[in-house]
């Protein structure tokens, strides 16, 4: 990083482009191999849903910029849920990545409360492209250790780890996940944070 600060045009732009996916794909591999003991490391505490958004946004940029993808964030700068934010902004960087992977050109971020007033009530973050989507027939095993797909092996650079990863995540963190997906028109992905963390830590 130190050695391409400094250099400027095309060329430049290229290597420091394969250096951020050779690091997302370093950090891929070191929270895969750290996944027996992943509830040693995390800390559930009230973070800034935007603020964590927007460092994951920042830190995939090269890529983002590179694949010519927008982003846009509609989340109240307010809004805090429960999570350990480092766990959240990879998870979130690794569904920003597939989405410069198969051919997103926007990508939209959004939270809404659901639920409000009852035991189920939580905040959902949603992240929306216009890529190529999911084919149905692959929509249920998209979570799954390895799985690649159809758009995996079209497109050629799929390792079958982030989603998995994500999932595995989100589900030792207490969140919910979701994907929907229609092929050609764009994926969708929802994570889902309770409000109620006492009750559902009781029920972990």
């Amino acid at each position: 990083k130190l050695m391409t600060a400094d250099l400027h045009g095309p060329s430049a732009d290229k290597i420091k482009a394969e250096m951020g996916r050779v690091e997302a794909y370093v950090e891929q591999a070191l929270y895969y191999a750290r996944s027996t003991s992943l509830q040693k490391d995390y800390f559930i505490r009230e973070i800034v849903l935007a603020q964590v958004v927007r460092d994951a946004v920042k830190k995939n940029a090269q890529l983002l910029i590179e694949s010519g993808i927008g982003v846009s964030v509609d989340i109240a700068d307010g809004a805090t849920v429960f999570a350990d934010g480092k766990w959240l902004q990879f998870v979130i960087g690794q569904i920003l990545a597939n989405a410069a992977k198969y051919d997103a050109q926007t990508v939209s971020v959004a939270a809404r409360a659901e639920g409000e007033g009852t035991t189920e009530s939580r905040t959902v973050l949603e992240i929306a492209d216009d890529g190529c989507g999911i084919p149905a027939s692959d929509i249920d095993s998209v979570f799954d250790k390895g799985f690649t797909g159809h758009n995996g092996r079209t497109h050629g650079s799929s390792t079958g780890m982030g989603l998995y990863l994500c999932a595995t995540m989100c589900a030792e963190m207490g969140l919910g996940l979701g994907i929907a997906s229609e092929e050609g028109a764009g994926t969708r992905v929802m994570i889902a944070f309770p409000h109620d963390r006492r009750r559902l830590d009781a029920l972990r």
